[in-house]
């Protein structure tokens, strides 16, 4: 068995938590929490996926609608594992809704699967 180790955290910590981890690239804080342990790397390079999401919305037009899997070449995306392509997801919605990046976009409801759709503004 796995030993499990619990921490109670109040909202405010759990988001303050978060948002270092998201902000050094991490996609989630039991990630995070190894990288300060045991000085581990993300299991991903999302710093290069946030990148190529970066450059994808500079390259788009002000008013379009796209998806976060629109800005990655279809041949990588498919090959990225699905929980990485979810994590990165997270990422994106958290950064642009407490806006610490991705100013110039403002989620723009689903799309039929569920999957969130943007919008680029100026």
């Amino acid at each position: 068995m796995t030993p499990i180790i619990k921490i109670d955290l109040t909202d405010e910590e759990y988001e303050r938590l978060q948002e270092k981890a998201f902000s050094e690239k991490y996609p989630s804080i039991k990630e995070y929490i190894f990288k300060l342990l045991f000085n581990e790397s993300p299991s991903y390079d999302y710093e290069k996926l946030l990148w190529q999401v970066k450059t994808g919305i500079e390259d788009m037009e002000t008013g379009e609608r796209f998806l976060i899997s629109d800005l990655i070449n279809e041949m990588v995306w498919t090959k990225i594992p699905l929980n990485v392509r979810k994590n990165l997801g997270r990422m994106v919605v958290y950064s642009v809704n407490n806006g610490t990046d991705f100013k110039n976009i403002v989620p723009d409801g689903k799309d039929s699967q569920g999957v969130q759709l943007y919008k680029k503004l100026d």
